[in-house]
């Protein structure tokens, strides 16, 4: 069944999707995610994995628009006393960093044996600061330029989520709150949640009474030391442990996520469920739960067509990944060595790269136009070379492997990790392996966190 596949969303590989030399050697990177986001609508990405700390962000978020409503006062004056907290933004931001790192520091001294840490960011950080600092000295910064992470902003819970939670419509751009319904749901839940309720007291009261009364000029901030000797540590850290030690959620919060992850019906729903199948088993075949999610999908067209569309594509995108990771390793030596290899996978794409396109332009059409083309093995092979070449000059990095058509041998620069068993041409057709995740890896994170 052709199936036509709109590609006028694809231009040119972006160049934040990927940086470094070791993965993306085609550029297909914003292709695969494209089609794995018809299914997820921009709800899951690689880094969002974890619904403890999708959890967490929605918490802090709450605590903060809890806090400026209902302590506007006290909020109006420390904007006045703090020349860092310029606008509403800089303190909204400010506190997100302070909540953040609150909790990787109470995580941090939690033992083992109280408390789930898998998944709870910048711990290794801390771990360095208590090493080379003493409590004296390690600060609780409420400033967006602060955190125990470099980039806290990007690489913290709030920046790993933030698409995802944009999405979802909690927050905008600017971390505002557009959706006010949405607002009223995490209301009602954090209320029906009485240890997360009394969390969030207990944070605001140590936010009003210490934090926003703290003698710095620039940002609040408080010593380790300090939060120590808090009146309020106590509540503090129970109520975290309570919440948060562990990885599993009570039962309206793992409902309340299933509707806003979009996974309780159509194809998320579908796909959830063949992941669910796995069990414990390690691996994830891809193709087999995508398989699976169309039969259940039988009677949904429009569903049904997702999950029809990364069938046709992921295995002409995987053939080509495969290619450049091949023709990169260094005992891939010399073309007329290589003519029957090359053939073979040259054979592969065009058996599978054959499906109906929409628009005339877009990446996937550029990526097909080289692959697919006509002319002599030797000129197809220069030219997918070539188009390598460009693609990884457009993010400011270099070719892995050129070809010197006067010897007829490939130079390599780079040599890339390849899977293991997956060295050779004939492994590799006979395991017929996804080169793509499409997502899955992080339903199954995700699913974690869906068990009672």
């Amino acid at each position: 069944m052709a199936i036509n596949l709109n590609l006028g969303f694809f231009t040119l590989p972006d160049p934040e999707i990927s940086q470094e030399s070791s993965v993306d050697p085609m550029g297909l990177q914003v292709i695969w995610t494209w089609f794995g986001q018809q299914v997820f609508q921009d709800k899951l990405t690689t880094v969002a994995n974890d619904l403890r700390i999708f959890t967490f962000n929605i918490f802090h978020h709450h605590l903060i628009r809890k806090l400026t409503a209902d302590y506007a006062q006290d909020t109006a004056r420390a904007r006045e006393r703090y020349k860092d907290w310029t606008t509403e933004s800089d303190m909204k931001l400010g506190l997100l960093i302070f909540l953040q790192d609150l909790a990787t520091h109470i995580f941090y001294q939690i033992g083992e044996d109280e408390a789930d840490k898998l998944g709870m960011l910048g711990l290794s950080k801390a771990n360095r600061e208590y090493y080379t600092k003493k409590s004296t000295q390690i600060f609780l910064v409420a400033n967006k330029r602060a955190g125990l992470l470099k980039k806290q902003l990007q690489l913290g819970m709030t920046g790993r989520y933030k698409g995802p939670m944009v999405s979802m419509r909690f927050i905008d751009d600017y971390h505002n709150y557009p959706d006010t319904s949405i607002w009223e749901q995490v209301e009602a839940m954090v209320a029906d949640w009485p240890a997360l309720q009394h969390l969030c007291d207990s944070l605001i009261e140590f936010i009003v009474e210490e934090l926003l009364t703290t003698s710095s000029r620039s940002s609040p901030k408080l010593s380790l030391r300090e939060f120590q000797f808090s009146p309020h540590k106590r509540a503090i850290v129970d109520g975290h442990l309570a919440c948060f030690g562990k990885a599993n959620l009570p039962t309206p919060v793992r409902a309340f996520w299933l509707d806003k992850l979009g996974l309780n019906s159509g194809a998320p729903a579908a796909v959830l469920e063949e992941v669910r199948l796995l069990g414990d088993n390690p691996n994830i075949d891809h193709q087999k739960i995508f398989a699976g999610a169309r039969k259940r999908l039988k009677d949904d067209a429009g569903e049904r067509e997702k999950v029809e569309r990364i069938l046709q594509l992921e295995p002409f995108l995987s053939h080509a990944e495969f290619l450049l990771r091949y023709v990169a390793q260094p005992r891939v030596k010399r073309f007329d060595q290589e003519q029957k290899n090359l053939q073979r996978v040259r054979d592969a794409l065009h058996e599978r790269g054959g499906f109906a396109l929409e628009e005339p332009k877009g990446r996937l059409r550029e990526v097909q136009d080289v692959l697919l083309q006509a002319g002599s093995l030797e000129t197809w092979i220069i030219n997918v070379l070539d188009f390598h070449k460009r693609t990884m000059e457009q993010r400011g990095g270099a070719a892995w492997v050129t070809y010197d058509k006067e010897t007829g041998s490939f130079r390599h620069h780079y040599s890339p990790r390849i899977q293991s068993g997956l060295t050779d041409i004939d492994s590799y057709f006979r395991n017929q392996p996804w080169l793509h995740t499409y997502y899955l890896e992080t339903l199954r994170s995700i699913n974690k966190g869906l068990k009672s």
